[in-house]
């Protein structure tokens, strides 16, 4: 008898991070990630700006997605997906760079 396996499901976690651009935030991050082989990571509430490069908010072995909150304090979300993973960004044609969505 051959049994067929179904596919793994992606192990995902989601965070509203009150600020990952506090100190220690992403290295905290980083940790809980790695310790817990996390593929999908949705954080909310990063506080990221344009002056975040991805580079300085980068984890390694994850894929960065994000969107920063544009003209108003705190918000952004960020999408950080296992290397192991295929992820592309998606477009909504009526797209809209006031909302923040990940």
């Amino acid at each position: 008898m051959n049994t067929v396996q179904p596919p793994e499901l992606p192990s995902l976690y989601v965070l509203n991070a009150a600020a990952l651009s506090k100190l220690h935030a992403l290295e905290q991050l980083n940790c809980d990630l790695n310790s817990n082989s996390i593929d999908v990571a949705i954080i909310t509430e990063t506080h990221f700006k344009s002056k975040h490069a991805d580079n300085v908010v980068n984890l390694e072995g994850y894929a960065l997605h994000r969107r920063d909150r544009l003209g108003r304090r705190g918000g952004g979300v960020a999408v950080y997906v296992r290397h192991s993973i295929l992820s592309t960004v998606w477009t909504f044609s009526a797209d809209d760079k006031r909302f923040e969505v990940g």
